[in-house]
């Protein structure tokens, strides 16, 4: 009966012809030891048993919150949170400008934080400006209005008024 197994027979103990026995010198067209890349392997990568070459990457720099958060209510400021929009971007644009100043060059953003203090200041003028016009023509409104109350309304009485005198009259 025979096995058909494959065997496995120990390798023969003298090396192939054309070799130099072990240890006695280079085998042609193989470089020495240590050198170069190892056989086998691609380029680029170390032979086993090396380690690996390190790469360190730098952070980028990023952009501050705070000078995100003064152009975003120096925007807010013009179109709809008025003078409060104005005064948080000027807030949020002082402290990015800290912010920046303190890291060294790891934040960024100071273009943000300037153009958000800038719109935040003129969101403060405009709804300031829109405020006193909007008094002012409520003024002249009732100042119309009261010129045109007949001179018959009682002005020496004092516990008399214009509800009052609106009620008498209907």
């Amino acid at each position: 009966m025979q096995d058909d197994t494959p065997r496995s027979d120990p390798p023969p103990a003298t090396p192939s012809p054309g070799y130099p026995p072990p240890g006695y010198g280079q085998a042609p067209g193989y470089p020495p030891p240590g050198y170069g890349q190892a056989p086998g392997y691609p380029p680029g990568y170390p032979p086993p048993g090396y380690p690996a070459p390190q790469v360190y990457m730098m952070a980028a720099p990023q952009q501050s919150t705070f000078a995100i958060l003064a152009l975003i209510f120096g925007i807010t400021a013009l179109v709809g949170l008025g003078i409060i929009g104005g005064i948080l971007a000027i807030v949020f644009a002082g402290n990015a400008d800290r912010e920046i100043a303190a890291s060294g060059g790891w934040r960024t953003g100071s273009d943000l934080a300037r153009i958000g203090r800038i719109l935040g200041w003129v969101g403060i003028g405009l709804w300031s400006a829109f405020i006193v016009l909007y008094i002012l023509f409520f003024v002249g409104f009732f100042a119309v209005m009261l010129q045109s109350i007949p001179s018959s309304f009682p002005t020496a009485t004092p516990t008399v008024t214009l509800a009052h005198w609106l009620l008498s009259r209907a």
